[in-house]
């Protein structure tokens, strides 16, 4: 989760869009190894993503922080 002390958002309340339709817009399961898309042969990929929080609860004012690693792997 996005951790502010004693405070969290857990993952899936963030969203994301894209710059273009290579990789898809989508939500955070909250299951680690998400897959979001899978290519069947190597091609270049650049894409913006811009994340959103859904705004579901009243959170404590500060900076919360987290961490989500893409991994890409080719044929």
């Amino acid at each position: 989760p996005l951790v502010n002390g004693a405070s969290s958002v857990p993952f899936t309340a963030i969203s994301w869009t894209t710059s273009d339709a290579d990789i898809p817009a989508g939500t955070f399961t909250g299951a680690a190894g998400q897959l979001i898309l899978s290519f069947p042969n190597n091609r270049q990929i650049s894409n913006t993503h811009t994340f959103r929080y859904a705004n579901t609860q009243v959170l404590q004012p500060g900076t919360y922080t987290g961490r989500v690693t893409y991994t890409v792997t080719m044929p």
